[in-house]
């Protein structure tokens, strides 16, 4: 696993200096709230504050003010977002004390409070968007982006709020879920336990590591390897299914349709 080094002399701002909450959810365009904690961080007080949300080519910048004296934009409303989307944020801190302006600390990768996560997990680990390009299909695990999406089918109403709250969807999708996304951070070689709070995978590694009887993922270059991470991947899914008792949940569900 090659480590990711700092090599812009940036400070990283800490997830906890930072707290966007997403507004009016439920419909076109969403707002959003930030907290944004500078203070004994070391920047100057006139670095320029910048707000940024995006999600693949959708992108918009809002104005902070600066270090010392934090702005809050009146309007912040994301229509530039595409609809149905989750965005992700980051905060630039720029210094233009020179000719050019120069990022000298940024926070990115900021999930917003206000949408769905993995059982209520503290840190959201999968989102839940509509989709409108699945045909037939009434979901679609979505890895191309900065962070894992569960695109369901627009054409079904209520399809959103039954991929995040109903028992049965969660019982029959959600592990195969969990098989797939972890079976991509093997294949893209980033099964790495260390936690970098801006790198999904690791964040999934640790997730999943946390459940019952799965522990830490095998690595090295043993002949075994691959098998090993295979059998992996599957005790995972059975801790995932475990914790959450879904095979509980989906008997009593059918238990109580059948009377």
């Amino acid at each position: 696993m090659i480590r990711k080094l700092n090599f812009t002399g940036r400070k990283k701002i800490p997830r906890n200096r930072t707290m966007v909450t997403l507004l009016n959810t439920d419909k076109y365009p969403h707002s959003f709230d930030i907290q944004i904690n500078l203070s004994d961080f070391g920047l100057p007080k006139e670095a320029l504050v910048y707000v940024e949300a995006y999600k693949r080519t959708s992108y918009m910048r809002f104005d902070y003010g600066k270090v010392g004296t934090l702005e809050i934009p009146s309007n912040r409303d994301l229509i530039g977002i595409e609809a149905g989307a989750i965005p992700l944020f980051r905060v630039k801190i720029v210094d233009k004390s020179g000719k050019q302006g120069r990022i000298i600390a940024i926070a990115d990768k900021i999930h917003p409070k206000g949408v769905e996560d993995v059982n209520n997990e503290k840190i959201s680990l999968l989102h839940v968007e509509f989709a409108e390009d699945l045909g037939d299909q009434v979901w679609r695990l979505d890895l191309t982006g900065d962070w894992p999406v569960v695109q369901v089918n627009n054409q079904l109403s209520s399809i959103k709020e039954i991929a995040r709250n109903d028992a049965a969807f969660v019982a029959l999708v959600y592990p195969e879920i969990v098989r797939q996304i972890l079976n991509d951070i093997i294949e893209s070689d980033q099964l790495d336990p260390e936690i970098d709070e801006d790198d999904w995978p690791s964040l999934w590694v640790n997730f999943v590591s946390s459940l019952p009887g799965v522990g830490s993922p095998p690595t090295g270059r043993n002949p075994n390897i691959k098998n090993d991470q295979t059998d992996w991947v599957e005790n995972a899914v059975r801790g995932f299914c475990d914790k959450w008792h879904l095979l509980d949940q989906f008997q009593k569900l059918h238990a109580e349709e059948e009377n």
